[in-house]
């Protein structure tokens, strides 16, 4: 898996936290097909920035769970 960083792969004030999660998790799930994986499972882990507020992060885990 591939580490995703703010400034460099993306801008929160450019995309939505949806977004930002639908990229991260496409990502990765394009690298795995592209390795002809058979996806079963994805596991995710995430550094905040201090300034993140909890509804930011709930939306985040939505996205993820929806994906």
């Amino acid at each position: 898996m591939d580490a995703f960083w703010e400034n460099s792969h993306f801008k929160r004030e450019w995309m939505s936290i949806e977004q930002i999660a639908y990229k991260a998790f496409m990502v990765n799930l394009s690298d795995m097909v592209a390795m002809n994986a058979e996806t079963k499972y994805m596991l995710l882990t995430v550094a905040f920035p201090k300034d993140i507020k909890k509804s930011a992060v709930k939306r985040l885990s939505k996205e993820f769970n929806r994906l």
